[in-house]
C-alpha cells in the first residue's frame, strides 16, 4: 500500500503542480470528495472545485511549476515528500490583484485515503 501511495503522490506532484499540468489527473487520482487546502485560500471540496481552483491559480501564475526535491517516505495513508516550486504572479488570482512578482514556496506533507489524494 505504501509504495502505491508514493506512486500516486509522485504522479499528483508531477501532473497537478508541474508544467505542463494535466487537469485530467484530478478525475483520475483525487477522491470524489477531495478536501484540497492551499495556504492563504479557503479549503476546496470536490473534484470540480479543485479544477476551478487550479484553473484560476494557473491563470494567475502562467509559468507555475513545482517539483519534488527528495525521496518520498510512506507509512500507511501518509506520504511525506519535499517539493519546491513557484511562478510569476501576472494575473488576478481569486480576490488578489496581479503584482508581477515571482513567488517561490515549498511543502513537506501529503495524505492519501484509499489510494487517492484526499
Amino acid at each position: 500500500m505504501s509504495e502505491n501511495n508514493k506512486a500516486i503522490v509522485a504522479r499528483w506532484f508531477t501532473e497537478f503542480w508541474g508544467n505542463p499540468w494535466n487537469p485530467a489527473v484530478i478525475d483520475e487520482l483525487a477522491a470524489p470528495d477531495i478536501r484540497f487546502e492551499y495556504s492563504m485560500h479557503a479549503p476546496r471540496r470536490g473534484r470540480e472545485d479543485v479544477k476551478k481552483f487550479a484553473a484560476e491559480f494557473r491563470a494567475a501564475f502562467p509559468d507555475l511549476n513545482f517539483w519534488g526535491t527528495a525521496d518520498l517516505i510512506a507509512e500507511g495513508d501518509y506520504v511525506v515528500g519535499r517539493w519546491e516550486g513557484g511562478g510569476t504572479h501576472t494575473g488576478k488570482a481569486f480576490s488578489d490583484r496581479a503584482c508581477v512578482a515571482h513567488a517561490r514556496t515549498s511543502s513537506i506533507e501529503h495524505r492519501t485515503m484509499h489510494g487517492r489524494p484526499s
